[in-house]
């Protein structure tokens, strides 16, 4: 199994790039081990790829745009694909493992247009309404699937016939979880939401191009939509405006990465300058959660992206003061 102490993303975007060995078997287990992470939470981000997980020890609170869920020791779950989503730790009382099994559809639906494919993989990946999907280990019939998930993780590299050994596992968790999710795939009153992809290009585009001046038509442009319509995915989908958003997603890392060649004089007045600006933008967002966390019209994405900022900010404090111990 894979350690994995930190997230890397494809270029351009925040579509997490997978560490996959080779392209003709799209699958890798790894053992995140969440403490040694750069930060407490792994940013919003996305991929083709199915997740399933299951934790080790520790506990982990995971985001997608509907949905707010808290994952202990012993939980399962399954992030669906293409699903925009971010975690954060809930406690340094214990280390925090999680376990991943991370597979493209294909893996498991064989050919484009199978019958496997369209019968029990596309239902799942396509419902707008399966975001993620949490395993109790309280719940007789989640139990199950969650030692299933859990026994996968051991089955060795080394042993003939891994490649088919892991793919029938995959498949018998699969099914399972399909009968999990049958009362969701027959309630059609849910529809796909074409915002989410809007909302990821501009996500992705503030994200690559933070430190220029970025204008609401060019942000607008990149999703294909009239300004109006960019101010109204922000406020459907994220509850703030897309200033509001770009401001609250500063990110200092450009910074902190040149810090070292710049002379002492520059090094800390740069320093002071992204204290001042933290502290501003930690009462920002202080302001915007009391005002905001207790209303139930907010989307839970919205007070994710607030909370996340929050935690952004109170990791570069920290950063702050190491820097000036030094």
């Amino acid at each position: 199994m894979r350690i994995t102490r930190n997230l890397e993303f494809q270029t351009g975007s925040k579509e997490e790039k997978l560490p996959y060995e080779t392209t003709d078997f799209p699958y890798v287990a790894s053992q995140a081990e969440l403490d040694d992470y750069r930060e407490p939470f792994v940013p919003w981000h996305w991929h083709n790829a199915i997740e399933l997980f299951y934790m080790e020890s520790g506990q982990l609170k995971y985001h997608t745009p509907n949905e707010t869920m808290v994952f202990s020791a012993g939980w399962a779950g399954m992030v669906n694909s293409n699903v925009l989503h971010m975690t954060e730790i809930q406690t340094h009382m214990e280390k925090n493992i999680q376990f991943l099994h991370i597979f493209e559809p294909k893996l498991l639906a064989g050919d484009h247009g199978s019958r496997i494919e369209q019968k029990y993989i596309m239902p799942i990946t396509t419902s707008s309404q399966i975001e993620i999907l949490p395993l109790n280990p309280k719940v007789p019939e989640q139990a199950g699937v969650i030692d299933l998930i859990r026994k996968a993780f051991f089955l060795s590299e080394e042993e003939f016939g891994y490649e088919i050994k892991i793919r029938e596992a995959l498949s018998q968790i699969w099914l399972r979880l399909f009968q999990l999710c049958a009362p969701i795939l027959q309630d059609k009153t849910g529809s796909a939401n074409g915002t989410d992809d809007k909302i990821k290009r501009m996500m992705v585009h503030i994200h690559e191009h933070y430190s220029e001046k970025i204008s609401i038509p060019e942000l607008a442009e990149v999703a294909f939509l009239s300004e109006r319509e960019c101010y109204r995915a922000f406020r459907n989908h994220l509850h703030m405006t897309p200033v509001e958003y770009i401001k609250i997603f500063l990110d200092f890392n450009a910074v902190i990465v040149n810090l070292d060649s710049l002379s002492s004089e520059k090094r800390k007045q740069c320093i002071d300058s992204i204290e001042e600006n933290v502290k501003e933008l930690k009462s920002y967002l202080e302001q915007n959660i009391r005002e905001k966390e207790n209303l139930p019209e907010i989307p839970a994405t919205g007070m994710a992206v607030l909370r996340q900022q929050f935690v952004l900010a109170e990791a570069i404090e920290k950063w702050i003061d190491s820097v000036k111990e030094k």
